[in-house]
């Protein structure tokens, strides 16, 4: 569904910029253009497997940033001739729903914390709705590790994020009027669902990067969400796990 292609494009790009932020604050500022290629497997059962091709577009300063569909503030940048790195940053970034029946988008505000040193880094974030789309909020904290091998950089990370209720109903349920919205031959595609409790989701993420020349670079990403209970009692979502996953190519200028 075509319109659905903003909300896809939001967390893929999203995803890929936080994920390897730590790498474009230590290794330069400028412009990144370029294609990400997405894979995306929902855990709704009457949807199929999606690939999607985005242009992504990235820019980094001292203070300032735009990554994909996120745009923020650095209060805290990293010194990374101490042992110990410190970030913060105040950002407004885009949300979409989970699967690809369900047409939604909110926009967030919110604050994010890196603790960074020898053995990994530790980062913390809150996001809160400034739409009135769903008035909810999202608390998550997660580790992971950068490893070096020659060019290549391999990031692996897991989060917890746990999610209210406000928020979980915004992204898993469906309302009365969505699914009569979304018929097949009458029928409807999706059962009536609500989310009655804040819940935590727990994920696997990987990021990797590539330069294939001075301006050129590869970058690969992944992410493996195991979804609360919560969210799998909705009769409609057969799977317990949200996999997305995808590689692209970013030119520097």
């Amino acid at each position: 569904m075509k319109h659905l292609l903003v909300v896809k494009l939001s967390l893929a790009l999203v995803f890929v910029v936080s994920s390897g932020s730590v790498i474009g604050q230590e290794d330069g500022r400028g412009w990144q253009v370029g294609a990400v290629g997405l894979l995306y497997d929902s855990p709704f059962e009457l949807e199929d497997t999606q690939v999607r091709v985005f242009p992504s577009i990235t820019y980094q300063s001292s203070s300032l940033y735009l990554q994909g569909l996120e745009a923020g503030y650095h209060l805290l940048t990293p010194n990374y001739r101490d042992n110990l790195q410190l970030s913060a940053d105040v950002f407004v970034a885009a949300r979409g729903v989970a699967g690809q029946s369900l047409s939604a988008f909110a926009l967030d505000a919110g604050l994010r914390a890196r603790l960074g040193g020898r053995l990994g880094f530790v980062e913390a974030e809150f996001r809160r709705d400034i739409t009135g789309q769903y008035n909810g909020q999202e608390v998550s904290l997660g580790y992971g590790y950068r490893f070096v091998l020659g060019k290549l950089t391999f990031i692996p990370s897991i989060r917890a994020s746990w999610n209210s209720r406000k928020l979980g109903n915004f992204s898993y349920g469906v309302t009365y009027e969505q699914r009569e919205r979304m018929r097949e031959n009458g029928e409807p595609l999706l059962p009536f669902f609500r989310v009655e409790e804040s819940f935590i989701n727990y994920s696997v993420n990987i990021f990797t990067t590539y330069p294939i020349t001075d301006r050129i670079s590869f970058i690969g990403f992944g992410s493996a969400v195991l979804l609360a209970d919560a969210v799998t009692d909705n009769p409609g979502i057969t799977d317990d796990y949200e996999i997305s996953a995808g590689f692209g190519v970013s030119y520097s200028f």
